[in-house]
């Protein structure tokens, strides 16, 4: 307790053992013109060793402010990075969590706890038909301090009675808890009322995960980009981990840029403006008293120099205020270039798309064989048809006419994405294809994914040959 009473009113902790594993600091500040007006934090280091992995250092920092009404701002940020210049591997990342004490002061029955004017919770928040206007203002709202994740149900391929979430909110929730908000529905109709509800741009439709961050500016035609989402094939693909660590980045990636977080820092900041406004206060003091009785030319000299030590905290003062407007310059930078790679990232399919028709420019002449047939359709759907080695040797023995070719493969490129999501049903309906045309014999076809674990097991089913 002597320890822990002499911690807390600004000092410094050492690890008992002299090991250099652990250290702590805490700084505490009174305001001098209201002694209601308390002002502390601290800042924790423990070293994690184990044999053969670089030393990992976790950072604890706890900030402190009284607030009006007996409310407190709390603020806690934990950070880690491994030692460098270790000539071995790293400890992989750690698992998704949120600190001890954020969960004790949240469930202590003595506190009621709020983000941003908004209640703390663990849990996620289910959303009902009818609640679409008002979880509408609430998106757009101008006070709203923090993201909000929405995610929307969708029915599944195969089974249209079932409903499927894109993840499981309550792991969503518990990912980023403090840092957002989670809300979903398990109403199809819920997501027919927000997409009638929503503007074009910020829509959140089925089986779609939304991340909506504060400041909503519909009249910014770029706005929209800053509010990304990720579908409901997207979140089957990468699976529920991935994703997880995915928002749990976002909501707290670089915390340096955030102007909100009351940190050490800020704490020190503050004790060292009110040692420099006090000093301010009694120079300006002796200033005002040399001024008066000043009758000898020594005695000017030194009131100038009074007057020059004077000037020299104002620049301060103002040097600290300078200090202010920079960050927060960095904090609109830092926002301006999510803005850029929100937009080179919806050049990219532009791009792809110049590309295919710069290539269709290149061709002479209409094809007309089952070789030029092909050709024309790889150059012209890159992104989605492609032929393997064995399909290319096998168009010498072509017999099926050109414009059925033509046709089959148009039809493919059109229909690639469903071919994609129900590889038995494209099974079917070329099984009556072939039936109906009679085919005599058709080239190999590679349609296009990602190398996954699933793909691997659809390569069977998607290398089609047909007689």
């Amino acid at each position: 307790m002597r320890y822990w009473t002499h911690f807390k009113n600004g000092n410094k902790l050492y690890d008992a053992k002299r090991k250099k594993t652990f250290y702590a600091e805490s700084i505490y500040r009174v305001n001098p013109e209201n002694d209601k007006d308390i002002s502390w934090a601290c800042r924790i280091r423990e070293c994690q060793n184990e044999s053969g992995f670089a030393p990992r250092w976790w950072t604890t920092e706890i900030g402190f402010q009284t607030m009006s009404n007996g409310a407190a701002r709390l603020t806690f940020v934990v950070s880690y990075a491994d030692a460098m210049g270790f000539i071995g591997e790293c400890l992989s990342a750690p698992d998704i969590s949120v600190p001890g004490i954020v969960r004790n002061i949240q469930s202590d029955e003595r506190f009621m706890c709020e983000v941003n004017d908004e209640p703390l919770l663990f849990e996620a928040m289910e959303l009902y038909t009818g609640q679409g206007l008002t979880f509408k203002e609430q998106i757009y709202d101008k006070e709203r301090g923090i993201p909000i994740i929405l995610i929307m149900p969708k029915k599944d391929y195969i089974d249209k009675e079932k409903i499927n979430l894109p993840i499981d909110p309550q792991k969503m929730i518990e990912s980023v808890a403090g840092n957002a908000l989670v809300y979903y529905s398990n109403e199809l109709s819920f997501v027919d009322e927000m997409r009638y509800l929503m503007d074009e741009d910020y829509k959140c439709t089925a089986g779609m995960i939304r991340y909506y961050l504060p400041n909503i500016d519909i009249s910014n035609p770029l706005d929209a980009n800053r509010h990304r989402f990720i579908h409901y094939d997207e979140a089957m693909e990468k699976g529920e981990e991935t994703i997880l660590r995915i928002f749990r980045r976002v909501v707290a990636q670089d915390i340096n840029d955030y102007d909100n977080l009351f940190r050490y820092r800020n704490c020190e900041e503050l004790i060292r403006r009110d040692a420099l406004e006090s000093r301010f206060v009694q120079l300006k003091k002796k200033q005002e008293e040399s001024s008066q009785i000043a009758s000898t030319e020594n005695d000017g000299l030194k009131s100038q120099l009074e007057e020059m030590k004077l000037k020299k905290l104002e620049f301060e003062i103002e040097n600290s205020d300078l200090k202010d407007e920079l960050q927060q310059a960095k904090n609109d930078n830092y926002g301006l270039q999510s803005q850029l790679d929100s937009i080179q990232a919806a050049y990219e399919p532009l791009k792809k798309g110049k590309e295919a028709y710069d290539l269709v420019r290149q061709i002479d002449e209409y094809p007309k064989t089952p070789k030029d047939i092909p050709e024309f359709f790889v150059t012209v759907f890159s992104d989605r048809i492609d032929l393997t080695e064995k399909g290319w040797k096998s168009l010498k023995d072509c017999g099926t006419a050109p414009a059925v070719l033509w046709e089959v493969l148009f039809s493919m490129g059109q229909l690639c994405m469903i071919v994609l999501e129900n590889i038995t049903i494209l099974w079917k309906l070329v099984q009556n294809t072939t039936n109906k045309l009679r085919l005599s014999v058709f080239p190999e076809i590679l349609l296009r994914q990602k190398k996954t674990k699933q793909y691997q097991e659809n390569m069977k089913t998607t290398t089609l040959k047909m007689r």
